[in-house]
C-alpha cells in the first residue's frame, strides 16, 4: 500500500476506536478548567493565559497553582467560542491530535525502518493501547497531547533535513518546540532531544540548532518569569514529589518496569500511582533494573536511533524532571513508540 494509505487507515481507525467516547460529559478538572472558568469563556482573554497561571478554581475566582500550560487554555478557549460547552468538541479535538501524533510516530518508525507495514503496526499499538486512555480522554490533561504534537513535529522536520539546514526550516523547528514548552514544560525533552540527535549525527547542523534552541528556550523563560512571574513548583500529592534525586533514582528501575509490565499486561489501570521504593532490595531494585538493562542494551539500544532518544528521555523524565509520579499518558506518549 502507499504512503496515504497508512496515513488514512491510521486516521480511520483511531476515530472507529474513539468514537463513543465523543459523548462522554465533562469529569474532574475538565469542569474547573472550562465550564467554571470564565476566563475560557472569552476570546480576548487568551493573552491572559501566557502571563499567568493556568489553573481555575472559583473560590479565589482567579487562575493559581504551579501550572503554565497557556496553549492549552487557548486551545480551550478557541474551541468555547466555536462551539460552546458541548465536551463532544473538546473530545474531538483532543481525540484527533492524538491521531496525528500516531502518525507522526508511524513517520519516525518508516523513516528508520525504511518499510510501511511495520511502521504501520507500531503507530497502531500507540493510538489504541488502553494505557493511553487518561491522555486521549481526559479532556483536563491535553496538555499531554499537545507538547508531544509541537515537539514530535519539530523533531520530524529536524530529521529529515538534508544537507541544508536553512533560516525558515530552523525557524519553524524552534517555533514548533516554543509551543511544545507553552503546552507542558516537558517540551524540554523535545529540546535535548534535538541537540542529542545533532551531536551525535548531524554535528555540521550543531552551531545553529544550538543558538536556535537556545534562543527557544530564553523566550520561554522570559514568558514563564518575566511576565507570568511564574515559578517551578512541587504539588505534594504523591510521596515522590517529597523525594530528593537520589531517592528517585533508586525509583527508576521500580517505575520503568512497572509501566514496561504494565504496557505489556495493561490490567487494572488507575489514574495515578503513589506507591514507593523506599529500600532497596532484590525485588525492587535489582531485579527490575537487570530487566530493564538486558532489554535496553540487547536489541535497541545497539543501532536503534529510537531506542537512544528513548534512553535518554527516560533518564530525564524518571531521573530529573519528575516532581511528582508520572501519568500513565504522558510517560506513554513517547514510551508508545518503544517496541
Amino acid at each position: 500500500m502507499r504512503l496515504k494509505t497508512y496515513i488514512l487507515l491510521i486516521f480511520i481507525i483511531g476515530l472507529f476506536v474513539y468514537f463513543n467516547t465523543l459523548f462522554n460529559g465533562f469529569v474532574g478538572d475538565d469542569n474547573l478548567q472550562i465550564v467554571e472558568n470564565p476566563n475560557t469563556h472569552e476570546a480576548a482573554n487568551i493573552p491572559r493565559f501566557f502571563a499567568g497561571s493556568t489553573y481555575y478554581t472559583y473560590q479565589v475566582d482567579k487562575p493559581m497553582g504551579v501550572y503554565y500550560r497557556p496553549l492549552m487554555m487557548s486551545l480551550f478557549t478557541a474551541i468555547y467560542q466555536l462551539t460552546g460547552s458541548d465536551p463532544l468538541f473538546f473530545h474531538l479535538a483532543q481525540i484527533i491530535i492524538h491521531i496525528a501524533n500516531a502518525i507522526f510516530v508511524f513517520l519516525l518508525f518508516r523513516l528508520f525502518l525504511k518499510k510501511n507495514a511495520l511502521p504501520f503496526f507500531l503507530s497502531l499499538i500507540f493510538l489504541l493501547h488502553p494505557i493511553n486512555a487518561e491522555a486521549v480522554l481526559y479532556i483536563a490533561n491535553t496538555q499531554e497531547v499537545l507538547f508531544f504534537f509541537f515537539g514530535m513535529a519539530a523533531l520530524l522536520l529536524l530529521l529529515h533535513t538534508n544537507k541544508i539546514l536553512t533560516l525558515k526550516r530552523t525557524a519553524v523547528i524552534s517555533f514548533f518546540l516554543l509551543l511544545s514548552l507553552f503546552s507542558k514544560e516537558t517540551g524540554v525533552l523535545f529540546i535535548a532531544l534535538a541537540i542529542f540527535y545533532t551531536l551525535i549525527f548531524r554535528k555540521e547542523f550543531l552551531k545553529p540548532v544550538l543558538f536556535s534552541l537556545a534562543l527557544t528556550f530564553i523566550i520561554y523563560l522570559f514568558f514563564r518569569y518575566g511576565l507570568a512571574k511564574m515559578q517551578f513548583g512541587q504539588i505534594p500529592i504523591a510521596p515522590l514529589a517529597q523525594a530528593s534525586l537520589v531517592e528517585r533514582i533508586i525509583n527508576m528501575p521500580a517505575i520503568i518496569f512497572h509501566y514496561l509490565q504494565t504496557f505489556i499486561f495493561p490490567k487494572d489501570l488507575i489514574v495515578a500511582d503513589f506507591w514507593m521504593v523506599k529500600n532497596i532490595n532484590v525485588a525492587n531494585f535489582y531485579l527490575p533494573l537487570l530487566i530493564i538493562l538486558v532489554l535496553f542494551f540487547a536489541r535497541y539500544m545497539a543501532f536503534s536511533l529510537s531506542g537512544l532518544l528513548l534512553g535518554l528521555y527516560f533518564i530525564c523524565r524518571f531521573c530529573l524532571l519528575t516532581p511528582q509520579w508520572p501519568t500513565a499518558g504522558s510517560t506513554f506518549q513517547l514510551l508508545g513508540f518503544w517496541v
